[in-house]
């Protein structure tokens, strides 16, 4: 999981985050017990940056991290070779998908879903808004939403967004924004449009600070692979988005089971009945 973090940052990483990050990659079974203090000691750097570093990672405790490099250890790749098989991908995918998700689970903290939840669990309109594929996943979640009973709608336009958002109640209304990298414009602007009107935000983005995150009131946390290699470079991570979608969806579903469970109940009744 060590390895499947800092892939997912390693070009928003500084040279001393880059110079961290080889060395616990290349000797991660030499770090057992290892103290932040010690670390930056063997690579004559400042202490806080280190324990910094294990932050930008998502690990609440820098012993997390040091537990997590000395696991990866011997780990196999899942690295995607010419000579693979189907049943090879099969295995290297799936692991790889395990990974991801859970490096998703430790990264997040708990509170935070039951924060967004809690806030779209009150409102009476959320907009969700994701740019290019991060569209599929946003309106994905607004889908979720709709079966439950929720007022939420999706637009693939920033423009449009904007629109929405203008229309919004700051007391009662949510805007939800899913964006891989967090550093697109239209993503950025939507979100800092809703916070100049008083609208909540929920960003869905990486796990690293970026100008998303800091247009947020909540950031749920997900994996973006830079690798651009090659297709399979980054397959696995829209697993994690849809991980993380679902279970903020069943999160809002918690806070009021009674009612939603009814709300999706007739809800299924009415699309049968349309269907006929």
């Amino acid at each position: 999981m060590f390895s499947t973090k800092v892939n997912s940052l390693y070009t928003k990483l500084t040279m001393t985050e880059k110079k961290i990050a080889d060395y616990l990659i290349i000797n991660g079974g030499d770090v057992d017990g290892v103290t932040s203090y010690e670390l930056a000691e063997r690579l004559g750097i400042g202490q806080a940056t280190v324990v910094r570093f294990s932050k930008k990672l998502g690990y609440r405790m820098f012993g997390e991290m040091i537990d997590d490099a000395k696991n990866s250890v011997g780990e196999s790749s899942t690295e995607i070779q010419e000579s693979d098989t189907a049943s090879d991908i099969l295995e290297k995918l799936g692991q790889r998908t395990c990974d991801i998700i859970q490096s998703i689970r430790q990264s997040n903290d708990a509170e935070c879903f039951v924060r967004a939840a809690k806030l779209i669990d009150g409102a009476k309109n959320i907009v969700c808004y994701g740019y290019t594929t991060s569209n599929l996943f946003a309106s994905y979640l607004s889908e979720l939403l709709i079966e439950i009973g929720k007022g939420a709608l999706c637009e693939d336009n920033s423009i449009l967004t904007k629109r929405r958002v203008f229309q919004l109640d700051p007391q009662r209304d949510v805007v939800v924004i899913v964006s891989k990298s967090g550093e697109k414009s239209e993503p950025v602007g939507i979100a800092e449009y809703a916070r100049s009107r008083g609208v909540p935000v929920i960003a869905i983005s990486n796990a690293g600070k970026n100008p998303l995150v800091e247009a947020s009131d909540v950031h749920l946390k997900v994996l973006e692979i830079s690798d651009r290699s090659s297709p399979a470079a980054s397959m696995g991570t829209d697993a994690g988005l849809v991980y993380v979608v679902e279970t903020l969806a069943a999160c809002v579903f918690q806070c009021n089971q009674k009612l939603y469970r009814r709300q999706y109940g007739n809800n299924i009744v009415a699309a049968f009945s349309e269907r006929k």
